[in-house]
């Protein structure tokens, strides 16, 4: 398993963390985010090998990979942003 840890700060009170895959030569892809509610909304050709967790106590939300492949080696990216708003920021 492969887990990527992503700390954050926000002065928001309604916010949500997305994760994004960038490959190489490829533009980057949007695989899930998560509100500070603890919602998930997940990109609807995501596998099911992709988890996150959301500790919002901790300002920690995580990614993970129960079983890598090849075509998982890529840059992965959080961003945070106010759903009220339209900024996104990537940490």
């Amino acid at each position: 398993m492969v887990q990527l840890t992503c700390k954050y700060t926000t002065s928001f009170t309604y916010y949500t963390l997305a994760w994004y895959k960038h490959a190489q030569e490829k533009p980057p892809l949007y695989l899930t985010q998560r509100r500070e509610d603890d919602s998930e909304q997940r990109a609807t050709n995501l596998d099911r090998h992709f988890s996150t967790q959301l500790k919002t106590s901790d300002k920690v939300i995580t990614l993970a990979n129960a079983s890598t492949k090849l075509d998982d080696s890529a840059t992965y990216y959080c961003a945070l942003f106010n759903p009220q708003c339209c900024m996104r920021v990537l940490i």
